[in-house]
């Protein structure tokens, strides 16, 4: 309370638990100030205070910092198979979030979850256990110093480690490109393809920007099932695309490296 005609009477604080704060003053008119940390401040002028009743003030203060947006995920991809079942998970970073809270359940009604952990600070995250041949649902959300924003899209993904023992299965009988073996991966992995026929092919890889960073091939070649390694030893960890271009046929896929 800044009061303007009688000296004595010094600003206050509220109650902590509640924010409620009252005094008494005698009458006249005053000027309210609120003040919080990472808030808004506010200023009411000509506040009058009478012998009649309470005078009540209610405010409420934005905050300087919203509470982030929900993030975009990104690895493993929404309905997509896994050949590895140590899983690596990757985010876009959300607009002013601090720290993230990531979920794991095996049940699409979001029960008991079978990973939680509320303390991360980084947009990717591996799991230091190997999860079991099954389905799985996973989501994230930002908080920051005023609490938690909303989550993400929840994602399903399946892991199979029968399958993915001897790597995917190929068919040549088509344009195709598969998903790399092993992915994620954290030094070099294989980028898998067949041919319909022959063709001149293009394997391109991209960063999260757009760029071009490598080309892994470029020339023609017989019909049937290929497979080129990338080395990436060079590269910073981070998700990355994978393009294929053979005549009319087009197609790209990610690929997380980690390090």
């Amino acid at each position: 309370v800044l009061e303007h005609i009688n000296p004595d009477i010094n600003p206050r604080l509220s109650r902590p638990d509640y924010g409620r704060y009252r005094r008494l003053l005698v009458p006249g008119s005053y000027t309210l100030k609120f003040l919080k940390d990472d808030y808004r401040t506010k200023t009411i002028y000509n506040v009058a205070v009478t012998n009649s009743g309470p005078t009540e003030v209610d405010m409420l203060l934005p905050p300087l910092r919203p509470r982030p947006p929900a993030p975009v995920l990104n690895y493993p991809p929404e309905d997509t198979t896994l050949y590895d079942n140590m899983v690596a998970f990757v985010w876009n970073p959300s607009d002013l979030a601090d720290f993230y809270l990531f979920e794991l359940y095996q049940d699409p009604e979001l029960g008991i979850p079978i990973y939680i952990d509320s303390s991360l600070i980084d947009t990717s995250f591996s799991l230091d256990i190997p999860l079991s041949d099954t389905v799985y649902y996973w989501m994230v959300r930002g908080g920051n110093c005023n609490g938690w924003g909303p989550y993400s899209e929840m994602w399903m993904f399946r892991v199979d480690t029968q399958t993915g023992t001897d790597g995917p299965i190929f068919r040549a009988h088509a344009f195709e490109l598969y998903q790399n073996y092993p992915n994620p991966f954290n030094a070099g992995t294989g980028i898998s393809y067949s041919l319909s026929q022959s063709t001149e092919v293009t394997i391109s890889i991209y960063n999260l920007l757009g760029q071009r960073v490598t080309t892994l091939f470029e020339g023609a070649q017989q019909a049937g099932s290929h497979t080129i390694t990338w080395d990436a030893s060079g590269f910073r960890s981070g998700v990355y695309f994978y393009r294929i271009q053979a005549g009319d046929y087009t197609e790209a896929k990610k690929m997380l490296l980690l390090k």
